[in-house]
């Protein structure tokens, strides 16, 4: 786990464990994304016999996103000959960042750009409803509920710290 993981899902009471035990435990359960059997784990439960809570993780893989050209004071709309000041500084910053942050260009005013890790988050079972996939993205669950309440099923089946693995989406 990279730096400190969100807490703010959490109750003070799930804060306090979370920083008293849950973070230092071996995962119980790792959460798979399992679609078109992809095996990239997507978080992971930390248990005990007094809490259980998930830790998701939002890494981000390679993503198509619009590109857009630099601006100049006539694409702005202005009328001819009139300046901005500092524009040409600050659109050579902003597609610098760009640039360190892109693959390669495509047609059509896209770009690729590299992975990024967004932080994980600590939260109860009961608000999963999606999960990040580096492959595939953002992946809401067809049936929430349903997940939910098989990973409890299947926590409860589970020895605490032992890693197993949770197919968050199994034959799709």
């Amino acid at each position: 786990m990279a730096g400190n993981p969100n807490l703010d899902a959490l109750t003070p009471e799930q804060q306090e464990w979370w920083l008293a035990c849950g973070q230092n435990l071996v995962p119980t359960v790792l959460v798979v994304c399992g679609r078109n059997g992809c095996r990239a784990t997507v978080g992971e439960i930390r248990a005990d016999e007094t809490a259980t809570l998930a830790l998701m993780h939002h890494r981000h893989g390679e993503r198509t996103v619009p590109y857009t050209p630099r601006q100049t004071e006539e694409t702005l709309g202005l009328p001819p000959g009139m300046t901005l000041p500092g524009l040409a500084e600050q659109q050579e910053r902003k597609f610098k960042a760009l640039d360190n942050e892109t693959l390669r260009y495509l047609p059509e005013n896209h770009r690729v750009a590299k992975r990024y890790n967004a932080g994980d988050i600590v939260f109860p079972l009961d608000i999963l409803v999606y999960v990040v996939c580096p492959e595939h993205g953002m992946l809401n669950l067809l049936d929430p509920d349903r997940t939910v309440a098989d990973l409890r099923d299947f926590i409860r089946k589970t020895k605490f710290g032992t890693k197993r693995r949770f197919f968050a989406f199994r034959a799709t």
